[in-house]
């Protein structure tokens, strides 16, 4: 059976509307307040850096974190532009519970700073490494033992650095919402683990706003059932020794 997921990435995109009042981009006071009101306890999300361009109605805050051991920068941003706002974490240290509690408090603040804006559709996007326990090779289990890749163009596959995988889209109803979800399962860069990845975009049947924000749970867990029951529990067919 494969080992439990170990998380990379968290994405959280949030279709705004209202955020420019009266056709005007707020100023750059505004989003220094929310960046402190963010730096500050329960969320203590430590972001030191800030970047504004009101000609083009943007605003980034984030914090770099080291570059992550297998290569790459690890940080957090939030990046606000006119009609969406977007969390990422890269090379994530958190587990999915701490990240849902962390942007429900972020956007507890985010609707006391913007009282007037709402979020009308939400899209997730969770990343993660899982290594099977039958081979070592993640190409010749997606290729050969899920895929049924034949053995000469298995051969070719094996002197060649490139990816094995397959993806699949879905549209399904879960908790009132229609999702329609993307999800990417592919050999990993040091061809022992897989990569998954699932993306899903929600419609909200109704506004979110500063009365409901703890509604943005709920298309991230859809995202993530996806990836760890079915995702997971799909692969788990073929992670198994024949008998």
């Amino acid at each position: 059976m494969l080992q439990s997921p170990n998380y990379i990435h968290f994405r959280n995109q949030w279709q705004v509307l209202g955020l420019e009042a009266a056709g005007q981009w707020p100023d750059k006071k505004t989003f220094l307040q929310l960046m402190d009101q963010l730096n500050e306890a329960p969320i203590d999300i430590d972001f030191d850096d800030f970047s504004y361009k009101p000609e083009h109605s943007i605003c980034e805050m984030g914090k770099l974190r080291g570059s992550y051991t297998e290569g790459g920068q690890a940080f957090t941003k939030i990046a606000c532009a006119t009609n969406e706002i977007t969390l990422v974490e890269e090379w994530t240290e958190s587990t999915a519970e701490q990240f849902k509690d962390k942007f429900v408090e972020i956007l507890k603040i985010w609707f006391r700073q913007f009282p007037h804006t709402a979020v009308i559709a939400q899209k997730c996007c969770l990343r993660a490494l899982v290594q099977p326990t039958i081979v070592n090779d993640s190409r010749y289990f997606l290729g050969n033992c899920i895929m049924k890749i034949k053995e000469p163009m298995h051969q070719t596959f094996k002197t060649m650095p490139f990816k094995i995988g397959f993806t699949f889209t879905c549209l399904r109803e879960m908790q009132g919402y229609q999702l329609y979800v993307d999800t990417t399962v592919n050999s990993w860069r040091d061809n022992r683990r897989v990569w998954l990845q699932v993306e899903g975009t929600y419609p909200m049947r109704e506004p979110m706003n500063a009365s409901n924000p703890d509604k943005a749970r709920f298309p991230f867990e859809d995202c993530q059932s996806l990836l760890e029951s079915e995702v997971i529990g799909f692969l788990n067919q073929f992670d198994k020794k024949e008998n």
